[in-house]
């Protein structure tokens, strides 16, 4: 019988999980990829709150001044909001957007000095009595998602800590990229399955206590015309996706000497 020759087996170039250093459980894997995530998410949320969630660019760019010019002069408790100039509706954008990021009795004080000027040159508050109560439970919402983003990034320096002090190697991009895909992508079908509007409205039903109001149509508030809620949430929803990216592959690049390669 012929003698066979021995086939060298040669490794892949690129295998997903080489490594150089130990290799932490894929438990910490996944836990630091989306701890940072989040607090990249935290993040992102008050630097862009410094920018009023860019307010100024989205007001040219989309339909919210069109949106402000229809529906305020159907408004049917306030009147005269569609004579205010782009710079006044920037500016009370602004105010609303600092106000809700103190705590709930600083806000409220805010909330309440917010006016505007009618074409008589009369000063009238801009937001109603259920508008003050929703933006306060807004504030509410925001000082424990804080404490939430505050803690877990106490637990993300705790386990990056570890890992250092361990000489454990970190995720590298491609796994990271890979575990975020996942969850990105299950809550992207979620969200075509039911509709972005509809999950919306679902969260403020979960979120906010019953009986307070939340919804508001144009022609009953000049906040919900000035935001042209919830398009507008839709694009700060997209520029806190794309900051939160943006932070946590710079988090992720910071540790690339110590990634799995």
């Amino acid at each position: 019988m012929a003698k066979l020759k021995e086939t060298p087996v040669k490794p892949r170039q690129n295998p997903l999980f080489r490594r150089s250093l130990p290799c932490a459980p894929r438990l910490f894997a996944f836990s630091w990829t989306w701890l940072t995530f989040f607090v990249a998410l935290w993040l992102s949320w008050h630097l862009l709150a410094k920018f009023d969630f860019g307010y100024p660019l989205l007001y040219q760019h989309t339909s919210i001044k069109q949106t402000i010019d229809t529906y305020a002069p159907q408004n049917r408790y306030k009147h005269d909001f569609e004579t205010t100039t782009d710079t006044e509706r920037k500016a009370l954008f602004h105010h609303i957007a600092q106000a809700v990021q103190l705590p709930p009795d600083k806000a409220l004080k805010k909330l309440k000095a917010i006016h505007y000027t009618d074409s008589q040159g009369n000063t009238i508050p801009l937001l109603r009595t259920p508008e003050l109560l929703h933006l306060v439970d807004v504030s509410y919402l925001i000082q424990r998602l804080n404490a939430i983003g505050q803690s877990l990034a106490l637990i993300w320096i705790g386990l990056t800590s570890w890992l250092l002090l361990r000489k454990r190697c970190f995720p590298n991009r491609k796994q990271a990229t890979l575990i975020l895909l996942a969850g990105l992508g299950i809550l992207g079908i979620f969200l075509i399955s039911f509709g972005p509007t509809e999950v919306f409205y679902q969260l403020h039903r979960w979120i906010f206590p019953l009986g307070h109001p939340w919804f508001f149509y144009y022609q009953d508030s000049l906040m919900s015309t000035l935001m042209a809620a919830p398009t507008l949430f839709g694009w700060i929803a997209l520029l806190l996706l794309l900051f939160t990216l943006a932070f946590f592959y710079i988090a992720q690049q910071i540790f690339k000497s110590q990634a799995c390669i």
